[in-house]
């Protein structure tokens, strides 16, 4: 169980990159490591529409795992 906080940035064009290491890691390495590893594989990304006048969105998003057994 845990909860790892990635930051990622995607550039204008919808290309991602994840910062590392994690704004708080969840103490399973592994599971950080496939978190930001799934961000990467989903991109690119749409292009970032010229009306939010932006060249680049930068984002904090929680992932958490939670184990059905563990209370």
């Amino acid at each position: 169980q845990g909860t790892v906080i990635l930051e990622f940035v995607v550039a204008a064009n919808g290309q991602v990159r994840v910062q590392w290491p994690p704004l708080r890691p969840s103490g399973v390495p592994e599971f950080d490591a496939n978190c930001a590893e799934a961000v990467r594989r989903a991109g690119p990304f749409e292009p970032i529409p010229k009306e939010i006048g932006r060249s680049q969105l930068r984002i904090r998003a929680p992932f958490v795992a939670r184990n059905p057994i563990v209370r």
